[in-house]
């Protein structure tokens, strides 16, 4: 399928290839659905009456809507056969509860893959809403007008749509993340909380600063791209006030 692809786009530029493939994106709250759960209600009335996956007007789920199955999202679920077309739906809890992981050295050879712990599902209340926010897009994908007269069976199995614990597994099945790592040595005020300091210095070392998506103290509500430009700016703003004369116009080394 994949090379009938790449023939079809180097043909006649046609074929999936040929599509942004992300053709519609969607930031729903699912306020009512969450307010049903008697976890969720505690949670948000231990948290001051706030909803603890953020503030009214920020959304809690980014959904993307890709016009073809690809291995790329589930790369242990096998494209279908027939040839049909096909619509893929994800579904991302924008901030989720579960409490940072963690990454280590593996050993002292930085061509050895680190330890990663990405702590995915640590707090209950993740899959709970995860849960709710896949029902809730499932409920337009098949009763929302423009959507229930085309949309056909589910793939690759049923959606478990009336058991909760069948749910949690599925979402455990197919859990990933969306390809945009970030806070992995966070911003802070000290080292109890973070890696790096306000001028992206890292704490105890010497002559090192991180300027990237690693340092953002929180995940954004949205895309990272336009944070990572922000703080690739500020950086560069940095180490140019602290070599200010490698950096006048005369001298510019750019």
């Amino acid at each position: 399928m994949k090379e009938a692809a790449v023939r079809a786009y180097t043909r006649d530029r046609t074929g999936p290839p040929h599509s942004g493939l992300l053709e519609l994106v969607g930031f729903p709250r699912v306020d009512k659905r969450l307010e049903k759960i008697p976890a969720y209600v505690e949670a948000k009335k231990t948290n001051n009456g706030l909803d603890p996956f953020g503030f009214d007007g920020q959304p809690h789920f980014d959904v993307d809507f890709v016009p073809v199955v690809a291995d790329a999202f589930q790369w242990h679920i096998a494209a279908p056969a027939d040839g049909g077309d096909h619509l893929t739906v994800i579904v991302d809890l924008l901030r989720p509860l579960s409490k940072p992981g963690w990454v280590l050295l593996a050993s002292a050879d930085y061509r050895e893959q680190p330890c990663i712990n990405l702590n995915t599902m640590e707090n209950d209340l993740d899959i709970i809403a995860l849960r709710q926010g896949i029902r809730h897009i499932d409920d337009i994908l098949m009763t929302g007008d423009g959507m229930k007269d085309i949309i056909g069976a589910d793939y690759p199995w049923p959606m478990p749509r009336a058991s909760d614990e069948a749910m949690n597994q599925m979402i455990l099945e197919r859990l990933q993340t969306s390809f945009q790592p970030c806070g992995t040595n966070r911003l802070s005020q000290d080292t109890q909380q973070g890696i790096v300091d306000p001028t992206l210095k890292v704490y105890g070392v010497k002559a090192l600063r991180v300027i990237d998506a690693s340092v953002f103290p929180v995940i954004p509500d949205c895309r990272i791209q336009n944070v990572v430009y922000t703080v690739v700016e500020k950086g560069a703003d940095l180490v140019k006030a602290d070599w200010s004369d490698l950096y006048k116009e005369e001298k510019s080394m750019l």
